[in-house]
């Protein structure tokens, strides 16, 4: 293997029969493994991108190809074993911003949404040592031959895998699952709150959460504002910020409440209706159906916005179960027809972007 010299602290406590054990672990060959291991030595295995958001920027460490393999193969034989609360819907297998809002359509008469703040950015080395290192040990004593020496080891190199400067990077395959693994004592103290509390209101409450998006609905005509003190306090308790500005509640209120909304409630980036339907926003479809035109016109069009048309036509078809908006309805058919899209394609489609600032 490679002189791990410059590379993580992990790095330099590798046994061959470690090393061994970890590749086979998370399906990968030795070759990718080296090949990673020696972009760490070299102090350049991903690359860095600044994304403009609404205000500044995003930054993304997008990994380079033997990185990405080895982080999909955490993803998807270390963090997936690992226990996540029911409520949540981003980043976990047949869940999506669809299955997070349907939870809340037909169900809802008053919404509470919150957002964390920098939430990827606030997840660092303590919280995953605390949160991630005592199940990922038990794991690897029950899955592998390793001593619990050498899993220790081995669990050192996989948080070391995860982060970047001793925080979650926004890019790795791995940081949504990191992320809804170290929230699950905020998820389990929220919903266990308003089951509580619903009991004694008589009413139901349900709690979702879609990576940093959370989401709380009552069957009520309201969710009271001291409800919503304690459900901020459990977030701010547990060591998260909220994000003020994006505070949004739908529901009866005193006057003067300063975060009760006159917006049609929306999860997740999705309008909820009584009658359960789920819809996009007018803005939103004005925007795809515009996007649809220009590429029904481009003369050529490139794979990326090939991607993206897919994206959209997945997310219509999925949202409208065939029922399209008339004023989307014609340009999407034509964009199937010219473009190619099938069935297939659009089971492999890309959620568009939600148009708002979700960490992802």
């Amino acid at each position: 293997m490679t002189d791990p010299s410059a590379a993580p602290a992990s790095f330099h406590k590798l046994t061959p029969m470690i090393e061994r054990t970890f590749v086979e672990l998370i399906r990968e060959t030795e070759a990718v493994w080296s090949w990673c291991h020696q972009l760490y030595t070299d102090g350049v295995p991903w690359e860095m991108r600044r994304i403009p958001k609404k205000k500044g920027f995003r930054t993304i460490h997008a990994p380079k190809d033997p990185l990405m393999a080895i982080s999909r193969g955490i993803l998807h034989h270390v963090l997936r074993r690992l226990p996540v609360h029911r409520s949540v819907h981003g980043s976990e297998p047949r869940s999506s911003v669809i299955t997070n809002a349907r939870v809340h359509a037909g169900f809802a008469k008053s919404v509470y949404n919150l957002d964390l703040e920098n939430a990827f950015p606030s997840t660092n080395r303590k919280r995953l040592v605390a949160n991630l290192s005592p199940k990922m040990l038990a794991l690897l004593l029950d899955s592998t031959d390793l001593s619990e020496e050498e899993a220790s080891v081995l669990v050192e190199l996989l948080i070391d895998l995860m982060l970047v400067d001793d925080i979650l990077p926004q890019g790795f395959p791995t940081s949504p699952a990191v992320l809804n693994i170290v929230l699950l004592p905020v998820d389990r103290e929220i919903s266990r709150y308003l089951r509580q509390v619903g009991e004694e209101l008589g009413c139901e409450l349900r709690y979702t959460r879609y990576v940093d998006d959370i989401t709380i609905s009552s069957d009520g005509d309201r969710i009271p504002k001291p409800v919503r003190n304690q459900i901020r306090k459990i977030i701010r308790h547990n060591g998260w910020k909220i994000n003020q500005t994006k505070l949004m509640y739908h529901g009866d209120a005193e006057p003067g409440d300063d975060e009760r909304s006159t917006k049609m409630p929306m999860v997740t980036g999705l309008v909820i209706h009584d009658d359960g339907r789920l819809t996009v926003p007018r803005w939103k479809l004005r925007k795809w159906r515009a996007l649809m035109h220009e590429l029904l016109q481009a003369e050529d069009v490139s794979q990326d916005q090939r991607d993206t048309l897919v994206g959209v036509v997945s997310f219509l078809t999925m949202v409208y179960d065939g029922d399209l908006p008339s004023a989307v309805r014609q340009p999407y058919l034509d964009c199937k027809e010219r473009f190619g899209i099938r069935d297939a394609d659009e089971r492999r489609g890309r959620f568009p972007e939600r148009g708002k600032d979700s960490g992802t």
